[in-house]
């Protein structure tokens, strides 16, 4: 990850420096920071969506509203065009529409993601990616023993796909092209999975090994999100 951040550091001040123009405003919340070149409100409704899944997480797990957590920082981007300023990396292959991306610093989240740009599946809430993300901080943050990393990653993968309603919260609902993916490949052996490492195969495949923290959404999907191994949807 550590590469991630120091290329979202970098960017930032080139992206900075190419929209001098532009406004940028920054939004507190009790628990996340919110910095963008959209409106006012959509910076405000960013900061709210992490913040209701944020209270959601804790009436499941009550521990995590107490536990010391990473702060983390939203970047809001309002189009494509402040995406390719802030991670022109990510488009350096052609045919890819990126939508978000997270970097894991020290002591710091970091959670970028275009506003424009939601999901065509109504049952898939539009920061699944970045809430997979959050709650792979948290899970880390908040246990003795961390969870071995598929653990994590399927958990954050289940739970990412939240939606907090006034009179619900819905957690957990089938992400369609995880269940494709489900579908379409061999079932592995048990003992497989529980030996998997963070360097292992069935964890990281060559387009994570090439952009560990870049979260893309194929024009072919859509823009939908792809599943927790970061390959597009087909």
């Amino acid at each position: 990850m550590r590469e991630g951040l120091v290329c979202l550091a970098v960017v930032a001040g080139l992206a900075r420096g190419a929209a001098a123009a532009e406004t940028w405003i920054e939004i507190r919340t009790t628990n996340f920071t919110v910095i963008s070149n959209a409106s006012e409100s959509t910076a405000r409704k960013a900061g709210i969506e992490f913040e209701q899944a944020r209270a959601a997480y804790g009436k499941l797990w009550p521990w995590m509203l107490t536990t010391r957590i990473k702060p983390a920082l939203v970047v809001a981007l309002k189009d494509e065009g402040s995406m390719r300023r802030w991670a022109p990396s990510f488009y350096e292959k052609s045919g890819v529409n990126w939508v978000s991306g997270w970097s894991e610093g020290a002591d710091r989240l970091y959670l970028l993601l275009r506003t424009d740009a939601r999901p065509d599946e109504q049952a898939v809430t539009p920061n699944y990616n970045l809430y997979r993300a959050y709650l792979r901080s948290v899970l880390s943050a908040g246990l003795e023993r961390p969870f071995p990393e598929w653990l994590s990653n399927g958990l954050a993968a289940v739970l990412g796909n939240i939606s907090v309603y006034d009179k619900e919260i819905l957690i957990g609902r089938p992400v369609p092209w995880e269940l494709r993916q489900f579908s379409s490949q061999a079932r592995l052996p048990l003992q497989a999975v529980l030996d998997a490492r963070r360097d292992s195969p069935l964890l990281r495949d060559d387009s994570q090994r090439r952009a560990p923290t870049m979260m893309p959404a194929a024009p072919s999907c859509c823009r939908c999100w792809p599943c927790w191994r970061r390959r597009p949807c087909r």
